[in-house]
């Protein structure tokens, strides 16, 4: 039977992080309900040794009682196959009334600003990296023009060309990175104006049409359908379709065809839902890569995206903006076999169904 006061376990019982009181033995003396859910297992009356075993965490638990002080520490576990962070934090209480003393113990899950930090330093790493290529290559070329090459008009022509390529990859980079920071900002924020999706595709293909012209490459798309209306930004929405174009187009090879076809969908609580696939007739790839696809700096093969003047920031940019929209990505691929993107998108109107 426990001897802590009522008042201290209801206290703890409203603390939002795992609280455990033990005894100097290490005996539960109480827990709240988030120790419980974090352990899955009835905590109060049995040994704290059978749930942490984790010997740093056992370090500071006999710090605390010999030196009667507070004991901060991180430690890592191993929980459902994945490594947590947690900061442990063990503290005595001195019962006076009861001349008792318990050690409170308490778990806050920091995994995720690990998470958040290791993000921030690959960010930097990528960006400088994807900057450093193109920098070193134009001062290059410009340390070599100022030198007798000025003079040789073809040498001239050849290296401005690289130069001018060079200086494009990066305005493409700063123009991807300004527009993911853009549509993280805005992800939480529902859109509020009614757009007509077959009016974004057009948009998105008509801006694509030189690239179209020049590869011979046609897109089909399905000859009747109704008009598909939604909630949502025209400017980000047109700018997932113009990215998913692209990507089939580049991917392509010249005069082939990429097919766009719709489906609608009713889920069970009537919600209605547009589904549109992108299919090219690419070389395809591994499966393997697709949950990483949508990652930012993520390419399947680095040295084909730089030559088709991938920045291997185009689907993370997707990926935001649909999850704004409440929409859904689905990518299928095989090698030899190209692939498909698939674009899953709520309706609010529609006139019949698409066949």
């Amino acid at each position: 039977m426990s001897w802590i006061p009522h008042d201290v376990v209801k206290i703890i019982g409203g603390i939002p992080i795992p609280v455990i009181l033990v005894d100097r033995n290490l005996w539960i003396l109480a827990a709240n309900d988030e120790a419980e859910k974090f352990y899955n297992a009835k905590l109060q009356g049995t040994s704290l040794v059978l749930y942490l075993r984790h010997p740093e965490a056992m370090t500071c638990i006999q710090k605390a009682l010999n030196e009667s002080t507070e004991v901060v520490s991180l430690i890592s576990e191993i929980r459902n196959e994945f490594e947590i962070s947690l900061n442990l934090k063990v503290k005595p209480l001195l019962f006076e009334g009861l001349d008792q003393t318990a050690l409170m113990i308490s778990f806050h899950d920091v995994t995720y600003i690990d998470e958040a930090d290791e993000m921030r330093r690959d960010f930097v790493a990528n960006v400088s990296h994807e900057l450093r290529s193109p920098l070193t290559a134009l001062s290059g070329f410009i340390e070599t023009l100022g030198s007798e090459s000025w003079d040789n008009p073809k040498v001239r022509k050849k290296f401005l060309k690289i130069m001018a390529d060079e200086a494009n990859r990066m305005g493409r980079l700063v123009t991807n990175l300004l527009s993911l920071s853009k549509v993280e900002a805005s992800e939480r924020l529902n859109p509020t104006n009614e757009v007509n999706l077959l009016e974004i595709i057009d948009i998105s293909q008509n801006s694509l049409r030189h690239l179209t012209q020049k590869r011979k490459i046609d897109i089909n798309r399905a000859s009747e359908f109704p008009d598909l209306i939604m909630y949502g930004d025209k400017d980000q929405l047109v700018q997932v379709f113009h990215n998913l174009f692209e990507n089939a187009v580049k991917y392509s090879p010249k005069g082939s065809t990429v097919n766009i076809s719709y489906q609608l969908t009713c889920s069970e609580d009537e919600q209605k839902s547009v589904r549109i696939d992108i299919r090219d007739q690419g070389r395809g790839f591994d499966p393997i890569h697709i949950p990483r696809l949508t990652e930012r700096f993520y390419r399947v093969d680095k040295h084909r995206s730089r030559e088709i003047s991938g920045t291997g920031l185009g689907l993370a940019i997707v990926k935001h903006i649909l999850n704004r929209h409440r929409g859904q990505l689905l990518i299928n691929s095989e090698l030899g076999e190209g692939s498909v993107f698939t674009v899953i998108l709520p309706l609010i109107v529609t006139e019949m169904e698409i066949s």
